[in-house]
């Protein structure tokens, strides 16, 4: 065996801010087999934490929990009544500024409080719910939770504090979202609109309505604000998402249905970083992800490698040049491997 010198080489990829209406670009995808044990999941919801991590609830009575660049770093939750346990299926999935996670166990019509590890802290909402959909938090740790036709307000420690009512046709399940400014989005999934109200819950507008062109929904599945407070709704039945301002005008939208790069089978739950770069949206057995990058952002963008270096086979005593790509907030450093000892010098 002789060894053969490397020559490296890097290159930086889509670092061009884009206007806020200009689609993300797509980069790459959380796959369910990316967690031990051949666990196949039908995620459907997500949630980021302070730190990015990604938090998706399954079909199935789980939590899977990855980092950012989708590496699988826990699960948690069996089918059952116990605690820490969900009756299948289980949905909205929420984090708030401790990282405290926050699940609607739908078949035991609560909310289960864990640490970011998966270690179960509480529960609440017992008899107050009627399958509990949806869930947000606000910057004061309020959570909000969604039931049947209205949204019920809690402290962290599950004290009832009000609820609106009246979306809806009595039945019907709504997703919502909160803003930097603790103002209410939610979606009214039987009138295809989306309502927005104060923290108080005051009335403030609307904008939707049923169809498949500019602003238009056939079915709501899941919405997110970033840190702008623009405001993504997943489109489920045009297999879109679309993206609006605060004030619910429209500034654009991606996707279509298939299962290539980009496009969706069965979109659902949707999130944002905490830097307004990345979007992760929940499709079918995968988590898509897209790169929504702003300029004048205080907060550094972390480095995700877009492109791996291809594998070359060549005689000893070669140059080989291996590239990778990468996006991210400069400078960057990076270190290559050779059956996982570090290449002097690279």
């Amino acid at each position: 065996f002789r060894t053969c010198p490397i020559l490296l080489a890097g290159w930086l990829a889509m670092v061009t801010p884009l206007r806020a209406d200009n689609p993300p670009t797509y980069l790459f995808q959380i796959d369910s087999n990316a967690v031990p044990g051949g666990l196949e999941f039908y995620a459907v919801y997500v949630a980021l934490d302070s730190s990015n991590s990604v938090y998706v609830s399954y079909e199935g009575s789980g939590i899977v929990k990855f980092s950012a660049s989708g590496t699988f770093l826990t699960q948690w939750g069996h089918p059952g009544m116990n605690n820490g346990q969900f009756e299948m299926p289980t949905r909205g999935v929420a984090v708030d500024s401790s990282n405290n996670v926050y699940v609607a166990d739908q078949g035991n019509n609560r909310i289960e409080k864990f640490n970011s590890n998966g270690h179960y802290l509480t529960q609440f909402g017992n008899g107050r719910f009627n399958v509990p959909y949806s869930v947000a938090v606000d910057s004061s740790n309020n959570v909000y939770v969604t039931d049947s036709s209205r949204v019920q307000k809690f402290d962290s420690n599950g004290n009832y504090l009000m609820q609106l009512g009246g979306f809806g046709s009595g039945n019907d399940l709504f997703v919502i979202a909160v803003d930097s400014s603790n103002n209410l989005y939610v979606s009214d999934q039987y009138n295809t609109v989306i309502d927005k109200f104060d923290s108080d819950g005051n009335y403030l507008t609307q904008w939707g309505s049923h169809g498949n062109s500019n602003g238009q929904f056939q079915y709501i599945s899941g919405i997110a604000v970033d840190r702008r407070n623009n405001f993504y709704v997943v489109d489920q039945g045009n297999y879109r998402i679309e993206k609006f301002d605060s004030n619910g005008n429209y500034l654009t939208q991606w996707g279509s249905s298939g299962n290539g790069n980009g496009q969706f089978e069965f979109p659902e739950g949707i999130a944002v970083d905490n830097t307004g770069n990345l979007v992760y949206v929940a499709d079918f057995s995968q988590v898509k992800v897209f790169y929504n990058y702003y300029t004048n952002i205080s907060a550094p963008f972390p480095a995700f490698i877009i492109q791996q270096p291809s594998n070359q086979t060549v005689q000893a005593d070669i140059t080989v040049t291996f590239s990778v790509g990468l996006i991210g907030t400069a400078p960057f450093s990076y270190q290559w491997n050779s059956n996982n000892v570090a290449v002097p010098g690279a």
